[in-house]
């Protein structure tokens, strides 16, 4: 089978499942890769889509309705000593020179740009990135100085969203990987007690398989952008299940028969 048809299977079938503890190595590996590629697609496209959508005429936004501001020694500091608010496109800009918001009380929002009085907040779709000014101590920047480097990374997207891409792609198949190794640890749990024989490699690939329908779930929610409840302990008794169910459908090693 290939590796698109054991992934529509391994959703219902823990015995399809079961067979595939005697492939090489390389397939589990691969599909290792696949289900990461899923994870991290809604992430890829949700995160690429409002990279592009902030800082499209971003710079024009600051430049118009932000008053003039210098960031030194990891400070933000403004003449107009008050928060301003501005719109952009879906997002609201928040100018913060006093201190009155911190990054707290940013994550709740849905899409804000923050230019908080130590940091700069970026929340999209509820997910939420920062830089604290401390990382530009010996420089000082300036509005003009900003609004600039705005309109040179509007410029620069087409090579920056691939770099995106590819870095949150790495990070879900580590995250994957280090997922499906756990999973196959807890199966050597499982194995001793049901009287299973199965190696390390073995319970290493059913596992890479078991974590299909939890994966493609959570998959489809982030799509969606559903928020699920207790998501990590669902993703995991999800696995755990599965796994339990691909090993009560290996058989037991037969019993030697003794000599009468």
């Amino acid at each position: 089978m290939n590796l698109f048809v054991l992934l529509f299977k391994s959703i219902y079938s823990p015995k399809t499942i079961a067979l595939t503890r005697f492939q090489k190595i390389g397939k589990p590996i691969l599909y290792g890769f696949l289900l990461a590629f899923l994870a991290a697609l809604p992430n890829c496209i949700y995160l690429n889509l409002a990279i592009v959508n902030a800082i499209n005429g971003l710079d024009q936004t600051i430049n118009e309705k932000i008053p003039e501001f210098t960031i030194h020694n990891g400070t933000l500091k403004s003449e107009e000593n008050a928060v301003v608010k501005a719109k952009h496109d879906q997002y609201t800009i928040i100018f913060d020179p006093k201190g009155t918001f911190t990054r707290d009380d940013l994550k709740w929002q849905e899409n804000v740009i923050g230019i908080l009085s130590n940091e700069f907040v970026f929340v999209s779709n509820g997910t939420m990135q920062q830089l604290e000014y401390n990382f530009f101590q010996e420089t000082e920047i300036t509005k003009e100085d900003l609004t600039a480097a705005i309109k040179q990374l509007s410029e620069v997207a087409p090579i920056i969203i691939p770099v995106i891409s590819v870095t949150l792609f790495a990070m879900s198949a580590t995250s994957k990987f280090v997922e499906i190794t756990f999973l196959a640890i807890v199966g050597l749990l499982f194995k001793k007690r049901m009287g299973k024989r199965l190696n390390f490699k073995q319970l290493w690939t059913i596992s890479a398989y078991s974590v299909t329908l939890a994966t493609v779930f959570f998959a489809i929610m982030n799509f969606f952008l559903i928020d699920i409840s207790f998501a990590l302990y669902i993703n995991w008794f999800v696995h755990i299940t599965v796994l339990y169910l691909v090993l009560k459908e290996i058989p037991n090693p037969k019993q030697p028969v003794k000599a009468a």
